[in-house]
């Protein structure tokens, strides 16, 4: 079950990049290598940042808490993006 939600993870945190990756190559523009790591880092940071808070957090919080408020956290963001657009 890890595995499948380590999965979802993933691709929901990438699927911003999947269609950034194809509006360039639909413009046959590249991304150059450099410029291509920099986002790459930054977006690392960002989750290992992210993970080590969650991680402290949850030394803090009873059990069940962290998970609802990262439920909540995220769906008050989707909320937020839903009504911006």
């Amino acid at each position: 079950m890890h595995i499948i939600s380590a999965l979802l993870f993933g691709i929901s945190a990438n699927i911003d990049a999947f269609v950034v990756g194809f509006s360039y190559g639909v413009k046959r523009q590249g991304i150059p290598f450099l410029t291509n790591l920099i986002i790459s880092l930054i977006t690392f940071l960002g989750t290992l940042v992210s993970i080590s808070l969650g991680t402290a957090a949850s030394a803090f919080l009873p059990g069940g808490s962290t998970k609802i408020a990262g439920s909540l956290l995220l769906i008050l963001l989707g909320l937020y993006y839903c009504i911006k657009f």
